[in-house]
């Protein structure tokens, strides 16, 4: 046998802790109808709880395709599924006397964080000849190079040479799905963007302002968990997919104030946000679940819109 370098897809699945790797040839190109492709190698794929993980090796490649195999969808018959998680929540308060750490199969402590990075690892005693990829800065001194005046000061970079955004009041609404009914109103007077959200539905309910557009962490948020006819709501950060990654805080400066209760057979979030100047869309993710405990959102309980001063419903 032989080392290869190889470049590395992965995909997570944070729920379960395990993430799916896909290995591509790194040493060479291959020549298709549709252009220079990389080869696939080698694929590790998790497997369902309590079940063997799967090595798929790739040989013999062909560069022979027919967009028919896209076609296989017309031979299955798809139903819509349940992701109801409660069973496992009730199974882990039971063994843990309430503290919810961990479920059958599945792992909600997961030390796994997704990241968007990039990461090169060098084999020292493989026998693989590296490609350089460098990356070409103006003033070729580097990434780290900051060019100086003739002062001797740093120039200062064109997002703090920017001008103040001058927002005037503004308001609006999204009817977001089904379920989910949000309005809002920015008050320039003190950079205060008041938002209301509902839902229709007795479940837990969280209204999320991340630092990546529509993802659900990094973020902060306010959550409301119905109990009957009474509701409790607190502030939170979110650092990871895994309910260990949500922790509660008190101290969010970017939501100042915050309300969370019942109207009638609808869920309110009502809450200030002073985070966004309205320089660029400000992203909002929303999510509920099945049941009033905090747990899985399901396929279709997430989602995201976005709020400036065009959006006015």
């Amino acid at each position: 046998g032989k080392y290869r370098g190889v470049k590395k897809f992965r995909k997570t699945e944070p729920l379960e802790d395990a993430y799916m790797i896909q290995s591509y040839d790194d040493e060479a190109e291959w020549d298709t109808p549709e252009g220079k492709k990389r080869r696939p190698l080698n694929r590790q794929t998790p497997g369902a709880p309590f079940q063997g993980d799967a090595v798929n090796m790739y040989f013999n490649h062909s560069t022979e395709f027919s967009d028919d195999v896209f076609d296989i969808y017309k031979t299955l018959d798809c139903v819509e599924r349940d992701f109801n998680r409660s069973a496992f929540q009730e199974f882990a308060e039971q063994e843990n006397g309430g503290n919810f750490t961990g479920a059958p199969g599945l792992n909600f402590n997961s030390s796994f964080h997704v990241d968007s990075s990039v990461k090169q690892q060098v084999c020292d005693e493989c026998d693989i000849q590296y490609e350089i990829r460098a990356v070409e800065e103006k003033g070729g001194e580097g990434p780290d190079t900051e060019e100086e005046s003739g002062d001797g000061k740093k120039e200062e970079s064109e997002d703090s040479e920017a001008a103040s955004v001058n927002v005037e009041t503004f308001s609006g609404s999204e009817q977001v799905n089904d379920d989910v009914f949000a309005q809002w109103k920015y008050n320039p007077s003190n950079k205060s963007l008041s938002l209301t959200a509902e839902l229709s539905k007795d479940a837990w309910f969280a209204i999320a302002f991340p630092e990546i557009e529509c993802l659900m962490e990094p973020a902060v948020t306010v959550m409301a968990l119905p109990d009957g006819d009474n509701v409790q709501g607190n502030t939170y950060e979110i650092n990871s997919h895994s309910l260990s990654g949500i922790q509660q805080s008190n101290e969010i400066e970017d939501i100042p104030i915050f309300s969370t209760y019942k109207s009638g057979d609808k869920l309110v979030i009502s809450l200030e946000y002073v985070g966004s100047d309205f320089s660029s869309p400000l992203s909002v993710t929303w999510a509920y679940g099945f049941e009033q405990k905090l747990g899985y959102h399901g396929g279709n309980g997430r989602g995201c819109f976005s709020i400036s001063p065009e959006t006015t419903g």
